[in-house]
């Protein structure tokens, strides 16, 4: 069956242009664009779309547009496959998107927050002469040396997200960020300055998470529809209670990003999907490896296409898999000789049925609910307990030998 973790991009995933696509071909990524200009006030669409560059780099409009782009890609994904993920994890600004996704936060909501906290990040940036850069080809090791040497008490520099094993953003002071990429270069590795970033994920943030906590609290939380990761434990969220504390933790910092992969590698989906403006996260994935599951990116037409295939051919496992658990439970044998209990047995078989014309549910859960309703189904018929192990571990071995995502 076919298991998927959608994963939101962060800074360095926007472009002229982005969104325009959907917007163009996708009613559904028009309302969400449509909506986040109702909600700030102004055409961040057009931003997104036509905008100068600089434009987009400015703290708010970059970070409001890869969370408008990112969410309108995965309402678009949801109308076109009605496949949820399992799982799902989100790098720096990324996570308020999977949090959006997840409906855990409202998208109007999310919006709000996100221009909240660009706004106190930027004036930490001015005050300060914050600034961030990326750094590739380097040991952490290394980093964490360069970082502690050239750092003060009162002017620093600290890795603020590991992407990977040899890429990482260091955010801090200005005049030592600088100082960090020549030494950086005389080890022969690579630098990136972001430019007008905020030094996000680091202890420069701390005055701003107090402010986003009252605000994320006063917002209406929800459960999550799948899992969410938190960047700053690298593990899903247990309940919707803790996103106030740790996406507010979260902007001060470091985002563990490569533990997060490692972890939705251990929860044995069968794919990863990139699910933002650009194929920025599935391309580092690539470049580093990601062990035996593939990824793929929403942005790339080509992909698109190809996964959107694949979920279709998910569909016809999923019913070809409800039409042996209906087989198997019409098939065996009825001991009951209550007419009363055994006309419950109808109800249960509708109930299978329904399954198939729904999509509201990720792949296993919908497998779980199949083979509950099969088991209370052999019960019904008064089947010994242990023929109803054997038919119900029958089935699930049949669900996962039907289909693979490659």
């Amino acid at each position: 069956m076919k298991r998927i973790a959608m994963l939101f991009p962060g800074q360095g995933s926007h472009f002229r242009g982005m969104g325009k696509e959907l917007y163009e071909q996708f009613p559904v990524a028009r309302k969400v664009f449509d909506e986040a200009n109702d909600v700030l006030g102004f055409d961040l669409a057009g931003k997104c779309f036509e905008g100068r560059i600089s434009e987009l780099n400015l703290p708010d409009i970059m970070t409001l547009s890869i969370l408008t782009t990112s969410y309108a890609s995965y309402k678009v994904w949801i109308s076109e496959t009605g496949v949820f993920p399992e799982i799902c994890a989100g790098h720096s600004i990324g996570e308020f998107s999977a949090l959006t996704a997840a409906g855990v936060l409202s998208f109007e909501d999310s919006l709000r927050i996100v221009k909240l906290r660009a706004d106190l990040a930027k004036a930490v940036a001015d005050s300060q002469m914050g600034a961030m850069t990326i750094v590739d080809n380097f040991s952490k090791e290394q980093l964490e040396k360069l970082c502690d040497g050239l750092s003060d008490s009162e002017y620093y520099a600290e890795i603020s997200c590991v992407n990977s094993g040899k890429q990482f953003a260091v955010s801090g002071h200005q005049s030592v960020l600088m100082e960090l990429e020549k030494e950086v270069m005389k080890f022969n590795g690579n630098t990136t300055p972001l430019l007008m970033s905020p030094p996000f994920h680091c202890s420069m943030m701390t005055s701003v998470r107090e402010e986003l906590r009252e605000k994320l609290s006063s917002c209406k939380l929800n459960s999550p529809e799948f899992s969410v990761i938190s960047d700053f434990t690298a593990r899903p969220y247990r309940s919707e209670s803790e996103v106030p504390e740790l996406l507010s933790l979260q902007v001060c910092s470091r985002v563990r990003w490569d533990e997060a992969l490692r972890y939705i590698a251990d929860t044995d989906v069968d794919a990863m999907i990139d699910i933002g403006p650009s194929s920025v996260v599935s391309t580092l994935i690539r470049e580093n490896g990601n062990g035996h599951i593939p990824v793929f990116s929403f942005a790339v037409a080509g992909e698109r296409d190809h996964i959107k295939e694949m979920c279709r051919n998910s569909f016809a496992d999923m019913s070809n898999f409800i039409n042996l658990c209906i087989k198997e439970t019409i098939n065996c044998k009825n001991n009951n000789s209550n007419a009363k209990e055994y006309s419950q047995v109808v109800d249960y078989i509708n109930e299978l049925i329904q399954l198939k014309c729904t999509n509201n549910d990720t792949i296993t859960d919908t497998v779980d609910k199949a083979l509950d309703l099969c088991s209370q189904i052999f019960e019904l018929k008064s089947l010994d307990h242990r023929v109803i192990t054997g038919k119900v571990n029958k089935l699930r071995s049949m669900a996962e030998k039907l289909g693979n995502i490659v």
